[in-house]
């Protein structure tokens, strides 16, 4: 009879777990693209079937918390890829985000501390496995080549799925005119 697998975050006598992790990823997103909205609180991470990895809004409260795909549980790549994706949206959560702010989850997902040496082979398994979230990439890569700053952006509008198509072209005069609807628009408009 073989032992059931043990998650990747039981056992292992390290000060890393889901919670540290969040709340490490959270300071490097919110020292890379600006502050969180503080009317939210963030209160944990689960781990489960429920649908697909996202940021969940507790009730009619201000309280929301990141849920993971039950893959995530046995695979620390999958956990962080997916937790550093999510934390983005705890900046200012929204019930439905823009391509840019998809775009902006998806680079930090792959450029944050904890995910940055995996960078290459984890942006092939969003290319094959979730080939919107890779297209919003593409689209806010072409934002930053622009000269695109999320922290610029959010200073005049800190929700960054309500940036309007009048403040990217204040702020990001060369963005090519084309890809504004793109970046304003769901991600599975792409």
């Amino acid at each position: 009879m073989s032992m059931p697998q043990r998650s990747v975050f039981y056992g292992k006598g390290s000060e890393w777990t889901l919670t540290t992790y969040l709340g490490d990823l959270l300071e490097e997103a919110e020292r890379r693209f600006g502050p969180r909205l503080r009317q939210w609180t963030p209160i944990g991470v689960q781990i489960g079937d429920a649908g697909p990895p996202g940021v969940r809004f507790l009730g009619d409260t201000d309280k929301v918390f990141i849920r993971l795909s039950s893959g995530s549980e046995f695979d620390i790549d999958c956990a962080l890829l997916e937790l550093a994706h999510e934390v983005v949206h705890l900046l200012s959560p929204v019930h439905a985000a823009t391509c840019l702010e998809e775009g902006l989850a998806t680079h930090f997902s792959l450029t944050n501390r904890h995910t940055e040496k995996n960078a290459a082979e984890n942006r092939k398994r969003i290319r094959s496995d979730h080939p919107k979230y890779h297209s919003a990439l593409v689209v806010f890569e072409e934002f930053q080549q622009a000269g695109g700053d999320i922290r610029t952006l959010r200073h005049h509008e800190p929700v960054i799925s309500k940036i309007s198509a009048a403040l990217l072209r204040v702020c990001v005069p060369n963005l090519r005119p084309e890809f504004i609807p793109k970046l304003l628009g769901p991600i599975d408009a792409l």
